[in-house]
């Protein structure tokens, strides 16, 4: 597990330094659905979402917003979803 969060960390450091980083849902994904304690969860989606956010578009948003309690479960929260939805609205 502690390797998993170090593979991640560095992975989520390294696509913040890369300058042509798009928006990814697969590694979105890959965090919300492999994190099992919700505090990390919703730390890291957390983080995912302010590091790629403005990258994503409009449908890459709607779908993260639409799928949101499904992928994060008792993560939910509502900072997420603000940072979501004032994405949405730029794209708009």
């Amino acid at each position: 597990m502690k390797w998993l969060l170090l593979i991640l960390t560095v992975t989520c450091v390294y696509c913040v330094a890369t300058a042509d980083y798009k928006c990814s849902l697969g590694e979105y994904k890959y965090i919300a659905l492999h994190t099992h304690h919700p505090e990390q969860r919703m730390r890291l989606t957390l983080q995912w979402l302010k590091n790629n956010g403005k990258a994503c578009s409009i449908d890459k948003l709607y779908l993260i917003a639409d799928n949101t309690s499904a992928m994060l479960g008792t993560a939910d929260n509502i900072e997420f979803r603000m940072i979501l939805n004032d994405f949405i609205q730029e794209k708009k």
